[in-house]
């Protein structure tokens, strides 16, 4: 790749021909063979690459929205990995075919989602991913997540029919009144009959673990009435997400947007460096410049 040197001055002009137009008007042809020629650049600050190609993808989103292509992030990605000619890319393709159909019958989904998990996790779908560009990576982390949320909550929406009673006889056989078993459980005495009437969704985990604890029953008893598995992976976030989307600070001063693309940048860097003896001194080059957009970064927003 060519390497070339650019500030955010030289990049807004450059975007600002699509930032400054009506988004019905930009030519998406035009934005993407600018997405293209930035994809193809070795720049002189890596976090740049990111903050860029998230810029360019805002204004494209925009645009096909606004251009009736009634168009979702989620739509976005998984056409631009349809349209990846790379052979390492069919793994995934076929995973994102399966989960972008929207009328997986609710039996199935706990089955589609386990497996879409473990296929994910597949030394080839790694292998291609960890080919890709932070942005890139970042965006489909972000959008798997995403999605596999969207189905686990379409398949706890439905609580199975004997749940209720289930729950409503272990309340009796205790001898608790609704407001004794929000007492004891801290779960709240509505809460607990819209449960037990199906007017609820699935409990969350935590509310299974509470009621487990004040019924005294396993909680695994809960989950397999359920049909769930103790797994709490809705609350795990990728480390992309962890560092993006969280305020935080620094030595006691919020961490801006652009501090947090250079963090994630570095630490991108240093967890994929294979750190070999003929790749080290290349990849401890990158990271040190990666240290130092961070560290400009943080000078910048001090003074």
């Amino acid at each position: 790749m060519k390497e070339l040197t650019l500030n955010k001055q030289e990049f807004d002009q450059r975007m600002s021909k699509f930032e400054n137009q009506s988004p019905s008007k930009v030519n998406i042809n035009k934005l993407d063979e600018f997405d293209n020629a930035v994809k193809n650049v070795e720049f002189s600050e890596p976090s740049l690459q990111f903050y860029y190609r998230k810029k360019i993808s805002k204004v494209r989103l925009n645009a096909l929205k606004a251009q009736g292509k009634n168009c979702t992030k989620w739509d976005m990605f998984y056409n631009d990995v349809m349209s990846d000619e790379n052979p390492k890319a069919e793994p995934l393709k076929k995973i994102l075919n399966v989960l972008n159909d929207e009328n997986i019958p609710v039996e199935k989904l706990e089955n589609v989602i386990s497996t879409a998990e473990k296929e994910l996790k597949s030394e080839e779908v790694l292998t291609y991913i960890n080919s890709l560009q932070v942005f890139d990576k970042d965006r489909l982390n972000t959008e798997l997540s995403k999605k596999l949320k969207h189905l686990r909550t379409k398949l706890n929406r439905n609580i199975p029919n004997d749940f209720g009673v289930w729950i409503d006889q272990l309340r009796k056989s205790r001898g608790l009144s609704f407001r004794a078993l929000q007492e004891k459980s801290g779960v709240s005495a509505s809460y607990i009959h819209r449960i037990i009437s199906g007017e609820r969704q699935r409990p969350t985990i935590p509310v299974i673990e509470q009621l487990a604890e004040a019924l005294g029953v396993d909680k695994a008893e809960f989950f397999t009435k359920l049909n769930m598995k103790p797994t709490e992976s809705e609350k795990e976030q990728t480390i992309s997400q962890l560092l993006s989307l969280n305020d935080y600070t620094i030595n006691g001063v919020s961490v801006t947007r652009k501090q947090k693309t250079a963090i994630l940048e570095l630490l991108t860097g240093i967890i994929n460096a294979k750190w070999s003896t003929e790749t080290q001194f290349d990849e401890s080059i990158q990271i040190m410049k990666s240290i130092g957009t961070l560290k400009k970064a943080l000078v910048e927003d001090e003074e």
